[in-house]
């Protein structure tokens, strides 16, 4: 396939992001060896998207390698062509935390578009939950909690930022969010009902004119309740 005809575009560009380190290391060995038939790029037929192979076609542009080794495949759909490149990464080596938690960041992008009225993916078994986290760890290849765990993160962009540097694993990251929503958790209402319940009455009868004849015989009766429920406690 010639070179300049391969599209690299997101999301599956942004799935595993090029590395300088391995681009270098790539270039380096394709300037004496040239590109190795045993790892050629892998395509989207038709479209001639990049799905697999983006740092070793960076460094075959670093070379001015004009043609390299293709194998085209076609896919149902977006959803099912990042299944593809997910499974390929994770088959070759294990993903890192922060590889995991842009994964499942991107599937459940992706598959946030197929819901259905019932909120079910197209596609998706009748019993299976549209979005559900046993499905996406599956396509990601790690454990249901850690999916869980990584949508967690994902709600807070600060520890999100964290682990997608490598500062963070997923689960440090996970802890440090709940421990600042119960920082930030509305203080419990240690207030009695029946203190609760007369502050309400006295509230509503502040709202009776002045001149109303009712007014006066209401508030004497919430006194009287007030001091009872005052001595019952004493």
């Amino acid at each position: 396939m010639e070179v300049e005809k391969l599209i690299t575009k997101s999301p599956f560009k942004d799935l595993f992001p090029v590395d300088p380190k391995i681009v270098d290391a790539l270039a380096e060995d394709m300037a004496r060896n040239l590109y190795d038939g045993a790892h050629p790029i892998i395509i989207w037929r038709d479209l001639n998207i990049v799905i697999d192979g983006h740092c070793r076609l960076e460094a075959a542009k670093r070379n001015n390698i004009k043609w390299v080794p293709a194998i085209a495949y076609q896919f149902r759909d977006e959803a099912h062509a990042l299944e593809y490149a997910i499974h390929h990464q994770r088959n070759r080596r294990n993903l890192t935390d922060a590889e995991i938690l842009r994964c499942i960041k991107i599937m459940d992008k992706v598959q946030e578009t197929k819901r259905d009225e019932n909120g079910k993916f197209t596609g998706a078994s009748s019993d299976a939950p549209g979005k559900s986290a046993a499905q996406t760890a599956k396509i990601v290849g790690t454990s249901q909690a850690k999916v869980e765990r990584a949508r967690t993160v994902m709600s807070d962009p600060e520890a999100e930022t964290a682990v997608l540097s490598g500062e963070k694993s997923i689960h440090q990251a996970t802890q440090e969010v709940k421990a600042k929503r119960g920082k930030t958790a509305k203080p419990k209402d240690e207030t009695r009902p029946g203190e609760r319940y007369a502050r309400s009455v006295i509230n509503k009868l502040s709202q009776i004119p002045l001149d109303d004849p009712e007014r006066e015989t209401a508030l004497i009766q919430v006194r009287d309740w007030i001091n009872g429920q005052l001595a019952e406690d004493l």
